[in-house]
């Protein structure tokens, strides 16, 4: 991709912003996400807002190799026992996007009754390197509360990385 391009992909994005990510993709990250065996089901999808094209997707959840430990065994740990659903994404969307560098990551919770549940923000930052590292990622998507009710919220990669630390207390800038 040119610079002209860049500039020409931006500028479209800037005209055609929008409040929250195309339902198609809400609608697959919630079908992704109930491939967790995880009591928290997260699903992700990566994709490309001007081709309106998904690349890749993930639920957390253990490696493959490995089943589930149960509920009594997980609690506390799953974070670190599952692959979470971001980084499933990305291995799964890896090459898939060449010349594309302005894709869309949307990152859902699956409530007990199919909806999006609500979260406080940006929380983890394992996930948040990893998207910036891929360079690829230009915005995060996430369902959260805001002052009234809740609401999509778009965040850019390296900010959602800084908001991360932030509210994790890692680095205050």
């Amino acid at each position: 991709m040119t610079d002209i391009d860049k500039k020409d992909s931006a500028t479209h994005r800037a005209a055609t912003s929008p409040s929250s990510p195309p339902g198609w993709v809400i609608t697959q990250a919630l079908l992704t996400a109930k491939g967790s065996p995880c009591r928290s089901k997260r699903g992700v999808v990566i994709y490309d807002p001007v081709t309106d094209h998904a690349l890749g997707s993930g639920y957390n959840g253990p490696p493959e190799l490995f089943g589930c430990p149960g509920r009594d065994l997980c609690r506390g740990k799953c974070g670190k026992l599952s692959i979470h659903a971001e980084a499933r994404a990305l291995r799964a969307a890896a090459g898939g996007w060449p010349g594309a560098v302005e894709l869309d990551l949307v990152h859902v919770e699956l409530a007990p009754d199919g909806s999006v549940v609500a979260c406080d923000g940006p929380s983890c930052w394992q996930c948040s390197r990893e998207i910036v590292e891929a360079r690829s990622i230009s915005g995060v998507w996430l369902y959260q509360v805001a002052t009234v009710g809740a609401a999509w919220h778009r965040y850019g990669a390296v900010e959602f990385h800084l908001a991360t630390l932030k509210r994790l207390e890692i680095y205050d800038f």
